[in-house]
């Protein structure tokens, strides 16, 4: 019996380049997927800015070629020609142009708005501004002034005075373009104890007090504060903790008042039962101090009788 060899198997040989590449595709995970959106809506914006700019180019080129002097004034260099105003007191337009130099015609971008404003906050009448440019040639600016309380009258140095106000911050300023009956109507103010610094008066504390005295007396007597004519604040403490703070109110029909620093309406009421009785008895006043706890303390002038025409005796 013949026997047949079996040949072994025949091995085939592969290299890399046989197996498959693919793999199956992952799922995004979520963060993928917003990266993936915002680069999309990144170059969508990019887009969108490139489409706007174009049209505007156009636009602006097309404006040119039907009117050359319309876009010329636009630009930022063109000269001032209005000036917008605002103020709840009483310096006006005209007063701020030539104030601050706004000439029209001369390029907006030459006025530099913080020194604008600098230059109207050292007037010391004005307590807030704000400046700012407006193309294509306007300047707008805002203000808020003080309001003046008490008037001033300080050496000059010449044998004069020159008369400044107070407002109710205690700032100290030189009046512009109030009315004269307005400013009549403010007491003079004495006793001050005033500060310089480079050349300028400091303002001076407590003047909120005295506001709230005139205040107090313009509603409970205003019959005789019309007869004020000056607060003399020589004894005057505006400390909190001050042992003795006196306001002292001169006047035309009732010589010289003298009020404590507090407990106004009080002190008052008492001036006004005490002035209508000595009205009545016409009594020549010289000081009436009302700084005492419940009574008033009444000085009159001293009445000298006229000298007499009878000869005296000789013995």
């Amino acid at each position: 019996m013949k026997t047949t060899a079996t040949k072994p198997p025949r091995t085939v040989m592969r290299s890399w380049q046989d197996i498959s590449q693919r793999t199956a595709s992952r799922p995004l995970s979520p963060v993928a997927r917003r990266k993936r959106l915002a680069k999309a809506l990144g170059w969508l914006a990019m887009t969108v800015t490139a489409s706007a700019v174009g049209l505007f180019g156009f636009w602006a080129y097309r404006q040119y070629r039907l009117d050359p002097m319309g876009l010329r004034s636009a630009e930022p260099g063109a000269p001032l020609a209005h000036v917008n105003w605002q103020t709840n007191g009483t310096l006006t337009e005209d007063w701020a142009r030539a104030y601050l130099g706004l000439q029209n015609g001369k390029p907006l971008l030459e006025f530099d708005v913080y020194a604008l404003r600098r230059h109207l906050l050292e007037t010391g009448q004005i307590s807030e501004a704000f400046v700012e440019r407006v193309l294509p040639d306007t300047v707008h600016i805002r203000v808020s002034e003080r309001t003046p309380l008490l008037r001033l009258a300080v050496d000059d140095g010449a044998g004069g005075y020159k008369p400044y106000l107070v407002a109710r911050d205690g700032f100290i300023y030189e009046g512009r373009l109030y009315d004269d009956n307005r400013l009549r109507q403010l007491p003079w103010v004495a006793g001050l104890k005033l500060h310089r610094e480079a050349g300028r008066l400091l303002p001076v504390t407590g003047v909120d007090t005295i506001e709230s005295f005139l205040t107090a007396a313009q509603e409970r007597a205003p019959e005789l504060t019309q007869q004020w004519t000056c607060v003399d604040l020589g004894d005057f403490d505006p400390r909190p903790q001050a042992p003795l703070s006196l306001i002292k109110v001169r006047t035309r029909n009732l010589g010289e008042l003298i009020f404590l620093a507090q407990d106004f309406h009080r002190q008052l009421d008492r001036l006004g039962v005490v002035a209508q009785n000595l009205q009545e008895k016409q009594l020549p006043v010289k000081r009436l101090d009302l700084s005492f706890d419940q009574q008033a303390v009444v000085q009159l002038v001293a009445v000298t009788p006229p000298p007499s025409n009878r000869r005296s005796a000789v013995h």
